[in-house]
């Protein structure tokens, strides 16, 4: 059995995900943990979903990746980098730290015209995220990094001694 904590980051605005990378980073050395660099790429029709149409628009994508696998590879953390194409956000949110199974996700919803939709995603994304017991941070340099760190730990170490 795997007891490698994940800790899932969400590559969306480059301030946010660069400071969200570097928290994950100094979390992962102190879980001995890995991370998850993910990429999600909206699709316009689900007839589209599976092939190279959504792809066509983000070459910049790559330009990004490296950056930020550079900064992964400075801080001598292992890491993937994984593309999951979507047409709901939180849904693909919800599906991408299931398919890494992470311990904690880095992620964001975007602001919406309609904040009752932003909201709604939210609060929707975090009652998953609590009954999967996957811990998500929303803002980069939150108070409550170290005490997730502590938690993550002691679960990794509790499932490790059953």
């Amino acid at each position: 059995m795997n007891t490698e904590p994940v800790i899932m980051v969400q590559i969306a605005e480059h301030k946010w995900t660069m400071d969200a990378l570097y928290e994950a980073c100094q979390m992962a050395h102190h879980m001995n943990a890995r991370i998850a660099l993910i990429s999600l790429i909206p699709t316009l029709h689900a007839s589209w979903l599976g092939t190279d149409l959504p792809y066509a628009h983000f070459d910049a994508l790559d330009d990004e990746l490296e950056i930020y696998e550079a900064m992964l590879d400075d801080f001598d953390v292992p890491y993937t980098s994984l593309l999951f194409q979507y047409m709901s956000l939180s849904e693909a949110l919800a599906q991408a730290a299931e398919h890494v199974q992470a311990d904690v996700v880095f992620a964001r919803i975007p602001a919406s015209g309609i904040p009752f939709w932003q909201h709604f995603q939210e609060w929707s994304l975090h009652r998953r995220f609590a009954q999967e017991n996957r811990q998500w941070i929303q803002d980069a340099g939150d108070d409550s990094i170290p005490a997730v760190t502590e938690r993550v730990l002691s679960e990794v170490a509790h499932h490790a001694s059953v």
